[in-house]
């Protein structure tokens, strides 16, 4: 027992539409996250929308996956820092600002000015039964004129601080936190918002600074989120993904939905269509055994359902004035990022330049390099950086509470645990 509590182990749950995903990480004297433990079954039907609908299944699914988890790891996640991912059509975001009155001689805003802007920033009024998931820091504003991203040692007579609030209904939170609890693990479970999570675990720290949009595609839903200097300006969760393609596919070519999810993760598919050929036949028709379908007839459908997702995101963002923003242009991530014409749709409807995400900052099988395992491979980095906190804070006993920073690369920013704590609402 004394040898696991000296080990830094981290365990990122992602309960996904389509499967329950367990990784086991282990943080080494270097700051690296070695993934050690692996559990992942599929989920039909329990969790739809991003939104647990059959405790039971999900319970029995899961406890599965931590199982396999710690036998490959050879750990008890008991002994570890528990992360999940939380998402959902409930979940909403809102820009919250506070503001503080620069006094002195020299009027020159500290960290202290800083710390309380964003404090008095957070506090937003929430409907009954709401409540906060993440905070982070989105700009700052002096003077009311100048937007910076930090402001410390500038001159001004009044300090705005603006920060994105990720919120939603406190008893669906609860359940993704209840459940893990359920199985058996008795430790604090730490939720994450998922576009939170895979903007972790895909965005380098140009994109993160310049400006990007994430988009997380996975069966049920699609979460986005806007970053511009490190700092979020924009979320969100569209109760459309990958399962709404299959179901259209289902219903435009007469085939049943299994057939439709299978043509849509089916390598056939993709080589058919770069071999040049003009039809796939498909097994488990509604009508027939098999049955000739025509690709141009499944790329027109496929294309159609993703070009609505694309433009859905478009508007909201076109809303609040943040397409400029987009300086780095578009990173896909989960399932939906794999589709043959995802890259494309994206790139027509934002006309900037679209690329695939790949977890990154994480040692693991070089299977965890798809876009699939973006979200549960951030929330290791989530871990990795209250770690790296925590040990900061040892070497250096401040206990001072500075911003809400947020980074994924633990920049000299990051100062203390309370400072990460704060800074993603932990």
């Amino acid at each position: 027992m004394a040898f696991f509590q000296q080990r830094n182990i981290l365990t990122a749950i992602e309960i996904g539409t389509s499967k329950a995903c367990v990784l086991v990480g282990e943080l080494d004297e270097e700051g690296i996250v070695s993934i050690i433990g692996h559990g992942e079954k599929a989920l039909s039907g329990a969790v739809r929308k991003g939104e647990i609908i059959d405790m039971e299944t999900v319970s029995d699914v899961l406890f599965n996956a931590v199982t396999d988890a710690e036998k490959t790891s050879g750990i008890n996640i008991d002994n570890s820092s528990v992360y999940v991912a939380v998402t959902g059509s409930h979940i909403n975001s809102q820009q919250s600002n506070g503001s503080v009155i620069i006094t002195g001689e020299d009027n020159n805003i500290t960290g202290d000015h800083v710390a309380k802007a964003t404090e008095n920033a957070k506090f937003l009024p929430l409907l009954p039964g709401n409540s906060v998931i993440n905070y982070f820091d989105s700009y700052y504003l002096i003077d009311g004129k100048r937007r910076l991203a930090n402001p410390v040692g500038h001159v001004a007579h009044k300090l705005d601080a603006y920060v994105h609030i990720i919120y939603g209904d406190q008893n669906r939170i609860e359940n993704f936190k209840s459940i893990v609890n359920e199985i058996g693990i008795e430790v604090q479970v730490e939720p994450v918002f998922s576009a939170v999570a895979s903007a972790y675990g895909a965005l380098s720290d140009e994109e993160d600074k310049q400006g990007v949009l994430l988009v997380e595609m996975g069966a049920g839903t699609t979460e986005f989120m806007i970053l511009k200097d490190s700092g979020v300006r924009h979320s969100g969760v569209i109760a459309v993904g990958c399962d709404h393609i299959a179901n259209d596919l289902s219903l435009g070519l007469d085939i049943s939905f299994s057939s439709a999810a299978d043509l849509l993760i089916s390598k056939d598919y993709d080589h058919n269509k770069n071999a040049g050929k003009a039809f796939i036949e498909l097994s488990g028709t509604i009508q027939e055994s098999h049955r000739k379908i025509p690709l141009a007839s499944i790329d027109k459908i496929i294309d159609s359902r993703l070009r609505e997702l694309a433009q859905i995101i478009y508007d909201k963002l076109n809303e609040s004035n943040l397409i400029s923003e987009l300086t780095m242009g578009v990173v896909l991530s989960g399932g939906g990022a794999l589709l043959s014409l995802t890259p494309d749709v994206f790139n027509t409807v934002f006309s900037t330049p679209v690329r695939i995400a790949k977890p990154t900052g994480i040692i693991g099988p070089a299977n965890f390099e798809s876009p699939r395992y973006t979200t549960v491979c951030g929330l290791l980095k989530c871990g990795l950086i209250l770690k790296e906190a925590e040990r900061a804070n040892r070497e250096s006993g401040l206990l001072a509470r500075t911003s809400y920073i947020v980074s994924r690369t633990l920049s000299p920013v990051i100062k203390t645990v309370k400072d990460i704590r704060e800074s993603i609402k932990f």
